[in-house]
């Protein structure tokens, strides 16, 4: 494993958004506009646009590309997600309040456990927000929605000694509170009514 900075990377940094790779990803992701590539808004709120790209760039050799690059990206997302749920509810829960006392073995059972679980959860809720006919914009935006307002009081518990937890608690849920009701309010007053489309 290479050690130090990112060498493509402005001043070294590990922010993605300044890697160049990050701003090829970014441009990637706009250029079906300049190429004229007939996506309807459907496909395009689908998350369609860079395999549209790279198919017309590539060819199918573009497509095979795109094929391996998400499969690698959704399987390496998918087993960090799954190995920080197992880690938080066995040791935070489990061993913390339930078993406190469990074996190595019994550890890894219920984290075995659990990541057969939430990977499952996770199918089932892929499916049902199909079926609902969410596409990927509304649900990168209804994420960021829900869980923008805990940023910051999880900056001040890292960062500044005089942050408690209860003040943290009520911001998080408090700022998810306020940006919903805002969703919805805004969604309402611009266009009449409370659609997909219009929450969109």
């Amino acid at each position: 494993m290479r050690g130090g900075p990112p060498p493509r990377n402005k001043e070294g940094s590990y922010v993605i958004m300044l890697s160049s790779g990050g701003a090829m990803f970014g441009v990637i992701n706009i250029t079906a506009v300049s190429l004229q590539l007939p996506l309807r808004a459907a496909e395009a709120g689908a998350g369609l646009v860079p395999p549209a790209v790279a198919t017309h760039l590539f060819g199918k050799a573009g497509s095979v590309m795109m094929t391996i690059m998400l499969f690698n990206a959704i399987t390496s997302t998918g087993s960090a997600e799954g190995l920080a749920a197992s880690s938080l509810f066995v040791y935070d829960i489990y061993k913390t309040y339930i078993n406190p006392k469990a074996s190595g073995q019994k550890v890894l059972i219920v984290s075995k456990t659990v990541i057969v679980c939430f990977g499952g959860s996770m199918g089932v809720l892929a499916v049902g927000l199909n079926q609902l006919g969410l596409n990927l914009d509304f649900v990168y935006l209804f994420m960021g929605i829900l869980i923008g307002s805990a940023v910051m009081p999880l900056w001040n518990m890292l960062m500044w000694r005089q942050a408690n937890a209860t003040g943290a608690v009520a911001a998080a849920w408090g700022g998810m509170g306020l940006a919903v009701t805002t969703w919805l309010v805004v969604s309402s007053v611009m266009h009449g009514d409370m659609t997909l489309e219009s929450l969109s």
